[in-house]
C-alpha cells in the first residue's frame, strides 16, 4: 500500500538522523572533518532512500487511479 512506503521512508530517514543531530555539536568539537562526512553521507544517503520510498508510494497511487479508471470504463 502505497501509505506504507511513504511512512517507511519518512522513519528510516527521521530514525537515522536525528542521532546523528544530537551529537552533531560534540562531533564538530572533537573532530570537523568526521562531523562533516558523516552529516553529508548519513543525512543525503537516508535522504535519498526516503525520496526513493516516496516515489514509490506515488507511483503505487497512480497505479491504484490507473486501475480504478480502467474498471469504470470498461
Amino acid at each position: 500500500s502505497p501509505e506504507v512506503w511513504i511512512s517507511l521512508g519518512l522513519i528510516l530517514y527521521y530514525s537515522c538522523v536525528v542521532p546523528l543531530m544530537s551529537v552533531r555539536e560534540y562531533l564538530i568539537k572533537e573532530n570537523i572533518q568526521l562531523s562533516i562526512f558523516l552529516f553529508y553521507l548519513i543525512n543525503d544517503g537516508f535522504a535519498n532512500v526516503m525520496y526513493l520510498f516516496i516515489a514509490v508510494g506515488f507511483y503505487l497511487i497512480h497505479k491504484q487511479a490507473e486501475d480504478q479508471n480502467f474498471l469504470k470504463n470498461a
